[in-house]
């Protein structure tokens, strides 16, 4: 139990949440999910630089068996139409009106049904945090219902599609299980021993498997996680939270 579990700088204030704040978050997600219809083996894609939303999403995802599609926030529409065809997403989150004006042009190629929810507020989007308040009005409807998809995923269940970057041609869509990224940063837990009191700050995108390692890692070991706004903050940065690890 921590004030500062999760922390994003948002117009150069740092805004900070508390576990119980993601904890809350994660499971009313989870609700409004299952509230629209999605269910266990769905696809949701988010294409968002690092911050707080982006674990509640995760996690709500996870706890309902919803297969995380994280992707890179520098492609073009042409390879976000193929993600969203190839991943079959039902529903993509954005972070910022940017991207969103490249995912929605994809997605418009794309030719497929899914819908589109933003992290920041834009005008004549829909908003992450509808889904959040659909949750909370429905928590009594869907709580057992979480609590029974949890009791039966198991560990080599599909937890997540990642697309690498690296190679020639198109991405390849590469599949991960719980097991997969538990196994992993568990270990680098021990390498690392962060301590609750210890704060990291993140650097490498959160779709990134390696910046997902250090974030779950982190986690674990009940570190502070704070998320930089942009790479030309990060000096400022280390001045005023003095992270024990990057």
């Amino acid at each position: 139990a921590k004030e500062d579990a999760l922390c994003g700088k948002k117009n150069g204030v740092w805004q900070k949440y508390s576990s119980g704040d993601y904890i809350d978050f994660a499971y009313n997600f989870s609700y409004g999910l299952l509230e629209m219809g999605i269910k266990k083996g769905d696809k949701i894609i988010t294409v968002s630089n690092n911050r707080a939303e982006w674990n509640f999403a995760d996690m709500g995802m996870s706890m309902i068996g919803v297969i995380h599609v994280p992707v890179f926030t520098s492609l073009n529409v042409t390879e976000y139409q193929y993600i969203i065809n190839h991943s079959e997403a039902k529903l993509i989150l954005v972070s910022d009106k940017k991207l969103n004006s490249i995912v929605s042009s994809a997605a418009t190629a794309s030719g497929q049904q899914v819908q589109i929810y933003s992290f920041d507020e834009i005008d004549g989007v829909k908003n992450w945090s509808e889904i959040v308040e659909t949750g909370k009005l429905n928590s009594l409807k869907h709580s057992q219902t979480v609590e029974s998809i949890k009791s039966i995923i198991s560990p080599d269940d599909f937890a997540s599609l990642i697309y690498t970057s690296g190679t020639t041609g198109r991405a390849k869509g590469v599949i991960l299980t719980h097991r997969n990224m538990v196994s992993n940063f568990l270990s680098a837990a021990s390498v690392f021993n962060l301590q609750p009191e210890d704060k990291f700050l993140s650097i490498l995108p959160l779709c990134h498997v390696g910046g997902r390692l250090g974030n779950y890692q982190t986690q674990c070991s009940g570190a502070s996680i704070y998320y930089a706004e942009n790479m030309g903050t990060i000096a400022d940065n280390l001045k005023e939270i003095q992270p024990h690890i990057l």
